[in-house]
């Protein structure tokens, strides 16, 4: 059963490893590894998530940035709790496994960008 078609879409971005990457690559979809925390972390804005990416403490850990847009009505349902608010000013978003289902399902075609 599809999501509900929306004329408003809301962007999200990954900072992702180049495993990741590969799986996205070959799938078109995000999945969760096991062993792994159980969600996945999306911020609300490229700068912010690029910046992310290259802070120190975070190097060689990521090999670029994904995007894709979602439907209000999925982002809606999606944990808005404020996790990392010093590099994410406006926000980040959790899918679990069962919103990363409905993320899968009415996402646009994951784009990259490098960092």
């Amino acid at each position: 059963m599809g999501v509900e078609e929306s004329a408003e879409t809301v962007d999200l971005y990954r900072a992702v490893s180049a495993e990741e990457l590969q799986s996205i690559k070959e799938t078109g979809q995000f999945s969760l590894q096991d062993g792994f925390f159980e969600g996945k972390q999306f911020g609300l804005d490229l700068g912010e998530t690029r910046e992310f990416a290259n802070n120190p403490f975070n190097e060689g850990l990521y090999s670029g940035i994904v995007k894709t847009s979602i439907p209000e009505s999925v982002f809606s349902q999606l944990d808005s709790t404020i996790a990392d608010a010093f590099n994410f000013h406006s926000g980040i978003v959790t899918a679990t496994s069962d919103t990363l289902e409905l993320i899968n399902k009415s996402l646009t075609p994951i784009q990259f960008f490098p960092l």
